[in-house]
């Protein structure tokens, strides 16, 4: 199994088959992964706390990736936190559909932060919705014309 993230992503996800889209940064190979089991991962009962869905990586075995539902039920000397998500077991197959499902989504949300740059700013300083518009790469300066 693979340990693949895209850069600016906080995710890590594993892929049973090595990607083959230079983009998709391997972090690691021949990787173990204990996810938490969908039922844990979806229930939270009125008056429990929220879940924290915490993606830790073994200290004595640095192939082993664990997610834990609470900080709390973390051992320090056993595990670190990756400071990412877990993002799910792939196939090949659906690691592609995924990928294409995503850019598709992205693709709406710059439709819609475009149709948003399009309203004026009510106190006349646009230099902070000109950093979002540029972090979502429709603003000025943002090479906006490769994104079409």
């Amino acid at each position: 199994m693979f340990a693949v993230t895209s850069p600016n992503q906080y995710t890590v996800y594993f892929l049973t088959e090595r990607p083959d889209d230079p983009l998709d940064h391997v972090i690691d190979d021949d990787v173990q992964v204990q996810p938490l089991a969908q039922r844990d991962r979806s229930v939270w009962p009125v008056g429990n706390r929220r879940p924290d869905k915490v993606l830790c990586r073994s200290r004595v075995n640095p192939k082993l990736y664990k997610e834990f539902k609470y900080r709390d039920e973390i051992d320090p000397a056993e595990f670190e936190e990756t400071g990412k998500r877990f993002g799910g077991i792939y196939s090949k197959e659906r690691w592609i559909e995924h990928k294409r499902e995503a850019d598709e989504r992205v693709r709406g949300w710059r439709e819609t932060v475009k149709a948003l740059a399009e309203i004026p700013d009510e106190d006349g300083n646009d230099e902070e919705w000109d950093e979002v518009l540029r972090r979502w790469g429709v603003g000025p300066d943002s090479g906006e014309a490769i994104l079409r």
